[in-house]
């Protein structure tokens, strides 16, 4: 059986060496971990990192899941600024937490006091639900969120999964991702309180969902504007295409019709496919998402102005992970390769189960029908990173 292990990276700018002596950008830095990289496992399985926070004191914390021989456990790695474990975090700088059959983190939050949330999906009972779970910097589970430090939130009929996830400035939370209705997706938001309960004042019972196209709408990345809007943006599909899609919701979960068409804004890049993984904010309020783009095999950026619908901008091949930008002008980043994706953008040979591969991105999701099933399948594909 091949063995997966969580890996981190670490690329240098050094822009404080003369010319001479500094590394071009982008090199690995060799003072960090072996030659710029780290790998580590946590269980003799699949471990795979999906997340990456920077902490003021220049530590980087990796979140993701991690396969114990039975189940998948939420699973979250500290690490100095050398890249080696910081044995004062978990057990040996490695923390799991399982939740129900299966469970896994797929975004990541630091607080100001230090604290650490992470959210992603719980599955029992053969469903699966939001997971949220609090640690506190030591790494061990926060007692005064949900129960135990864990919530699990159930929001369709059928499957429901946090990709993203935001911490307001009065400590509420709010996870984002898709709510399988058994017919199809649609966008899912979850506000909690800063104990994990949900907001009643956000949608209807905490929770919202939105249908954007006919057939599946799912987000994986979310931003709070500072005026307590939030802005999240995925994909939106029809009968053979996706297109990049973004929401954004009033402070209390309702639709900003002044944003798009009635808050949602669409925008076909690709012959096929467009999802975004990515969404910043500019200072002057414009939104830039960043995903994936078909036909071309390529990463799509687009820009759009706050209140209009979303424009095209350029095309490149770029790496799609986690990056935080560190001091000295070190960047970190994390990825994954999970069920289904391609381990090279020349075949189309896929991955039995998952892990981690350095220095590969994953780029898409898609969801295929199965022949005389019914059933739907994920389908994630990826490239060697860009030198």
């Amino acid at each position: 059986m091949m063995r997966h292990t969580l890996s981190v990276l670490l690329w240098a700018a050094a822009l404080a060496l003369p010319p001479a002596a500094r590394a071009n950008t982008g090199d690995l830095d060799p003072a960090f971990g072996t030659g710029g990289q780290v790998v580590t496992p946590i269980f003799n399985g699949y471990d795979v990192a999906s997340a990456l926070v920077l902490q003021p004191d220049g530590k980087l914390v990796a979140a993701g899941h991690a396969y114990n021989a039975s189940n998948t456990v939420f699973a979250l790695v500290r690490y100095n600024t050398d890249g080696s474990l910081d044995g004062s975090f978990g057990t040996g700088g490695k923390v799991t937490t399982a939740i129900g059959t299966g469970s896994g983190a797929t975004a990541l939050v630091l607080q100001p006091d230090g604290k650490l949330v992470a959210a992603g999906y719980a599955s029992s009972a053969g469903k699966t639900t939001f997971a949220l779970v609090r640690y506190n910097a030591s790494g061990s589970l926060d007692a005064s969120f949900g129960t135990g430090g864990k919530v699990t939130t159930p929001i369709g009929s059928v499957d429901d999964e946090a990709f993203a996830l935001v911490l307001e400035p009065d400590g509420k939370l709010v996870a984002a991702g898709y709510s399988d209705r058994g017919s199809n997706n649609a966008v899912a938001l979850v506000r909690y309180n800063a104990n994990g309960s949900l907001d009643t004042s956000f949608g209807t019972g905490g929770k919202v969902t939105t249908a954007i196209g006919s057939v599946d709408d799912e987000v994986f990345a979310l931003v709070l504007q500072p005026d307590g809007k939030l802005v999240a943006a995925g994909y939106t599909s029809g009968a053979n295409s996706t297109a990049f899609a973004l929401v954004r919701y009033n402070a209390d979960g309702s639709l900003d019709t002044g944003f798009g068409t009635g808050g949602k804004g669409t925008t076909a890049i690709g012959s096929i496919d467009d999802e975004a993984f990515a969404l910043v904010l500019q200072p002057d309020g414009k939104l830039v998402a960043a995903g994936y783009s078909s036909g071309a095999s390529n990463t799509a950026f687009a820009r759009q102005r706050a209140g209009l619908r979303p424009r095209a901008l350029q095309r490149r091949w770029e790496p799609r992970w986690e990056f935080r930008h560190g001091r000295e002008g070190h960047h970190a980043g994390a990825g994954r390769l999970r069920r289904g994706q391609c381990a090279r953008p020349s075949t189309r040979r896929e991955a039995r189960r998952g892990g981690l591969l350095v220095q590969r991105q994953r780029h898409r999701l898609r969801r295929r029908a199965l022949p005389g099933t019914g059933l739907r399948r994920r389908h994630r594909a990826s490239a060697r990173a860009v030198r």
